[in-house]
């Protein structure tokens, strides 16, 4: 029986791809020739990874 899969879910699912994440948090592999995005492109430091504490609370404290 076909699943039939609605527009909004369609673009979840592209734009997980493109994440190189499934929307179950599972890795996907990346086709070579996507382009990563911009967010993925960044320096990592203490604020974008959090390595100790101060900088998780100024990256999760929205």
């Amino acid at each position: 029986m076909p699943v039939t899969v609605t527009e909004v879910r369609k673009e979840v699912v592209e734009f997980s791809h493109l994440l190189g994440t499934t929307s179950f948090g599972m890795l996907v592999k990346r086709p070579e020739y996507t382009p990563k995005p911009d967010a993925l492109l960044k320096p990592f430091n203490k604020e974008v990874c959090g390595r100790d504490m101060e900088g998780w609370r100024k990256v999760w404290s929205v």
